[in-house]
């Protein structure tokens, strides 16, 4: 058969991650062998997920990332762990993660901080209320 000179690798990477096909069958698709198609996406062999785990990660995307963000928390506070790591770049990863996790919700991450804020002034509003209205019945 041919050689993976043969196999167009965009689309060797389609039929694989999108559609699912063996490494025989895009083998077969390009007129070649099964050992031609793993050898023409060897390179991203390290990177790719069998097809099946990719719609799976796709479909539980929110719950790994949380399940992440709390390994990172709980990594963030092991007294071995920042023996061996700089805290900071612990604490950046869980941030990271944080972020991703709120973005994968659908929350903005640049409206924590003017939610805080808001909150705050709500909380100012109702007691300047109170000392107005204390200092009316005086």
């Amino acid at each position: 058969m041919g050689t993976n000179s043969k196999i167009d690798i965009n689309k060797a990477l389609e039929l694989r991650m999108k559609k699912g096909l063996s490494y025989k069958d895009i083998g077969q698709y390009f007129g070649a062998t099964k050992q031609a198609a793993e050898q023409a996406l060897a390179r991203f062999s390290a990177l790719l997920l069998k097809p099946g785990e990719v719609a799976a990660y796709r479909g539980q995307k929110g719950a790994i990332l949380e399940s992440v963000e709390a390994r990172l928390l709980h990594e963030l506070v092991d007294p071995s762990r920042v023996e061996k790591a700089s805290l900071n770049n612990v604490a950046y990863a869980l941030g990271t993660v944080g972020n991703m996790t709120r973005l994968e919700k659908g929350q903005s991450t640049s409206n924590v901080a003017y939610k805080e804020l808001t909150s705050s002034l709500d909380e100012l509003n109702r007691e300047r209320k109170q000392l107005e209205e204390a200092l009316n019945e005086y």
